[in-house]
């Protein structure tokens, strides 16, 4: 019941979002309502940087990310009005740029703030990092487990971690000359299709980008290059992604089982939380608040295959999903390269096999 009007809820704020915009591009672009009075802009103004903003961090942002976080919502919205809004009808409002710069001085003082006492810090977390490291495969959980024990167990820790975790996959991380997920842990990627799947999305991504540049361009020069930044990010996330998956791994260890879905997926859990081990059955139905409460651990495919086994836990678990956004799950789906090693391992874990 509760998933239900919060996914209506969802649908109303997308729908009040999508007029706001579809209004004031309407009133600016067409001749419909020419001529435009002088104080409309103003109006724009305030819809595109009070009001979307505000509707996208209450419906979507207030329970997952920081009040801060709205302050990029309304620069976006700022420079979506400058998009919108003719130069002649923003002469009389000069003062709305200065606001935005007082707005954006506040968020990047409290980042400057945050990295100050990153800094301070910064010895302590070095030798923390040299140790975590040392014995952790994954890049991505050593250093969120090492910013955790200096800093704190905190959204803005999880964001960064996964964050610097994109640039390093992508850029760091092929000179690595041994796969130390393969040796201590089990892979899932290797016999899917899920590289060439993203070589080919990274290939659709810079072809739909020189094109639409080139258009995009002669309406508009700034959203050109914004949307060009846009595409170039979704191409390093997508190389980091593809590294990620082939440096990381399902790993049982002597208390905890962890899951490292690239960088879409991490979840770790004790071994004493696993309620049931079975061999997933296709023939399963599952509700749309049962789905929300499965953790995928596979990558995608060509052609969808289902998974191999599904864990069941004692209780709900913290998940950790695209940039450090957390979500409670209660079960784990899983496929993997050696189902049948996966089996008897995870089995020995707690001394219980598969149920059929």
């Amino acid at each position: 019941m509760l998933v239900s009007l919060r996914k209506s809820r969802q649908k109303i704020f997308l729908i009040l979002i999508m007029a706001v915009l579809v209004a004031n591009i309407a009133l600016w672009k067409t001749d419909v309502y020419q001529p435009v009075p002088k104080p409309a802009a103003l109006s724009s103004f305030f819809d595109l940087m009070i009001t979307i903003p505000l509707l996208i961090y209450f419906c979507w942002l207030r329970k997952k990310a920081d009040i801060k976080y709205l302050f990029a919502f309304v620069f976006l919205g700022y420079c979506s009005a400058l998009l919108v809004i003719p130069p002649e009808y923003r002469q009389n409002l000069g003062f709305i740029k200065w606001m935005v710069i007082g707005s954006e001085a506040i968020f990047f003082s409290m980042e400057f703030y945050l990295l100050a006492r990153i800094l301070i810090r910064f010895p302590e977390f070095g030798r923390v990092w040299r140790a975590v490291r040392s014995e952790e495969p994954s890049f991505l959980i050593a250093l969120k487990s090492s910013l955790t024990k200096v800093y704190s167990d905190s959204k803005a820790v999880h964001l960064i971690s996964f964050d610097l975790s994109m640039w390093h996959y992508a850029f760091f991380s092929w000179t690595q000359k041994k796969n130390r997920a393969e040796n201590t842990g089990f892979t899932y990627h290797k016999k899917t299709s899920f590289i060439a799947l993203h070589i080919m999305l990274i290939h659709a991504i810079l072809l739909e980008t020189a094109g639409f540049h080139f258009l995009l361009h002669q309406w508009n020069e700034i959203a050109a290059w914004v949307v060009l930044g846009l595409n170039a990010l979704s191409v390093v996330f997508l190389i980091a992604h593809i590294q990620a998956v082939r440096s990381s791994a399902i790993w049982i260890r002597e208390e905890k089982v962890v899951f490292q879905v690239g960088m879409t997926g991490l979840i770790e859990i004790p071994v004493s939380a696993i309620s049931s081990f079975r061999k997933f059955n296709p023939a399963d139905k599952y509700s749309k608040k049962e789905k929300n409460m499965i953790f995928e651990a596979f990558v995608q495919d060509f052609i969808p295959e289902p998974p191999q086994f599904e864990l069941v836990l004692d209780r709900e678990y913290t998940a950790y999903t695209v940039f450090g956004l957390r979500r409670k799950v209660n079960s784990i789906h899983i496929r993997v390269d050696e189902p049948h090693d996966f089996s008897q391992k995870i089995s020995q874990s707690f001394s219980k096999p598969p149920d059929d």
